[in-house]
């Protein structure tokens, strides 16, 4: 099963905010996940992607996450 979100703002351009992620496998604070869950992680990734729209020449970043989980046996 793979879970994606994207996490952005629609009233603050990339001027006004700066969003940022760790690199690597610690892209992703995974301290809270219960290890007994009976879906476990098997991998992870976050990334900043930048839209640009017609009205406006500022950038609007947003937080892009995957997550691929794996029923436990």
């Amino acid at each position: 099963m793979i879970v994606c979100c994207s996490v952005g703002s629609w009233a603050y351009s990339g001027n006004d905010i700066r969003l940022q992620v760790r690199e690597g496998s610690e892209a992703l604070d995974l301290s809270y996940y219960n290890s007994n869950c009976s879906l476990a992680i098997e991998s992870h990734t976050a990334g900043i992607v930048a839209h640009s729209y017609p009205c406006c020449d500022e950038p609007y970043p947003s937080m892009e996450v995957s997550i691929v989980f794996n029923k436990r046996q």
